[in-house]
């Protein structure tokens, strides 16, 4: 079963995430209103997407921003999403290098519910073939980069670049 962390100060909306969430099977939610009570949940917890409120309003609450950056650390292959009312947050800071997608406040429960299960399917499926076909895609990748580079040399030597 894959866990979501969701990470608001405002009860209202973990509640409702979390309503979202567990209508999505096999996903089950975790709910913190302080940055203090998500990383304890994160170290208690396997969690496989981390929903963060970026801006945290309560006194002592804590920081989405920091929480995002120490998940990100302890947890890479955990999917990171910004949950925020303010997109001008995302591009004011480095977090768009931090977080993996995004959401803006007022959501969708349509919407949220199309994301949790692209997440999912994406988050799961692309360990899996990593563990399948790692070594065989590299490869491939490999071998595509150098045909790119020749047809580049080629197009520059006749003049049609």
């Amino acid at each position: 079963m894959c866990k979501v962390l969701v990470l608001d100060d405002e009860s209202v909306i973990t509640d409702l995430v979390c309503r979202v969430v567990e209508d999505v099977k096999p996903l089950s939610c975790l709910a913190a209103h302080t940055e203090a009570e998500a990383r304890k949940l994160l170290l208690e917890h396997d969690v496989g997407i981390a929903i963060v409120d970026l801006i945290l309003k309560q006194p002592r609450a804590g920081s989405g921003f920091n929480f995002a950056r120490h998940v990100r650390q302890v947890s890479p292959s955990t999917v990171i999403v910004a949950f925020t009312g303010f997109p001008q947050e995302l591009y004011e800071s480095d977090l768009l290098t931090v977080i993996d997608d995004y959401l803006f406040k007022p959501a969708s429960m349509e919407r949220l519910s199309a994301k949790l299960i692209t997440w999912y399917i994406n988050h799961g499926q692309k360990e899996e073939l990593d563990r399948k076909f790692g070594d065989w895609y590299r490869r491939c990748s490999d071998t595509l980069s150098e045909v790119k580079s020749m047809r580049a040399a080629v197009e520059e030597l006749m003049g049609t670049r």
